[in-house]
């Protein structure tokens, strides 16, 4: 039921009654961490992110490309993720094994609920739009100060939309109204931070196999630049 309303906050009492009959159950794990995430409770979204991450639930691949997402930002960086996949595992990174906790995440899932809006707007400029795509671009076009990115699996009509003005840093894209020199700091990030343990396995799972087809576009890039600059290394 909790997941029939759209995991709005006036439907937690069904995750809770759900909870309370199936006590531990490691399939609410992540409807927990989404509810506390949005309202705000960091302390009982860092307990649900460490009970995910004990759950054994998410892949190493996915912990290893959410690595290299957070690895290819600024400091204090904005990262605007999609749903689950590019979310959660960022969520166990930076509250169970402290990975980037200066980076702020934008879940563009989450942007449907006012209280969300409200908590991230004392973090960056932010105001509910029309539609959830308008209140996103809202927050890249209204925080000139701010060093935002977007991950390869947000939705592609942002990605359309601003493809001018964004700049390849890895596994994510840095929305700049000024040029940027992005393919050295991408080269940079990919040699020296980068996790690589787990692309270099083979992997049955097709929905790990499609997360790790967004390295794609990064690795012809750095080929293309190694051809230009005659490094076959």
């Amino acid at each position: 039921e909790y997941i029939n309303r759209g995991r709005s906050i006036q439907a937690f009492e069904y995750l809770q009654k759900a909870d309370a009959a199936y006590p531990n159950n490691v399939e609410y794990y992540d409807d927990f961490l989404y509810h506390y995430e949005l309202i705000n409770e960091t302390a009982q979204r860092s307990n649900y992110s460490k009970k995910l991450a004990e759950s054994n639930t998410i892949h190493d691949a996915l912990t290893e490309y959410n690595y290299n997402v957070l690895m290819s930002l600024k400091p204090n960086a904005i990262l605007i993720t999609n749903g689950s996949d590019d979310t959660f595992p960022i969520f166990i990174l930076q509250d169970v094994q402290k990975v980037r906790t200066d980076v702020t995440i934008i879940n563009i899932d989450m942007l449907s609920e006012d209280i969300y809006i409200s908590n991230k707007s004392k973090t960056v400029q932010l105001k509910k739009q029309k539609s959830t795509i308008k209140t996103v671009e809202y927050l890249i076009e209204n925080n000139p100060t701010k060093d935002i990115y977007l991950g390869h699996t947000v939705n592609q009509q942002l990605l359309s939309k601003y493809q001018e003005k964004l700049y390849l840093t890895g596994l994510t894209y840095q929305y700049s109204q000024n040029h940027i020199n992005n393919v050295k700091t991408a080269i940079d990030n990919y040699e020296n931070h980068f996790k690589l343990e787990q692309l270099n396995r083979p992997i049955s799972n097709q929905s790990i196999n499609q997360i790790n087809f967004n390295y794609t576009l990064p690795l012809l890039t750095f080929l293309e630049y190694y051809k230009l600059n005659s490094d076959t290394s």
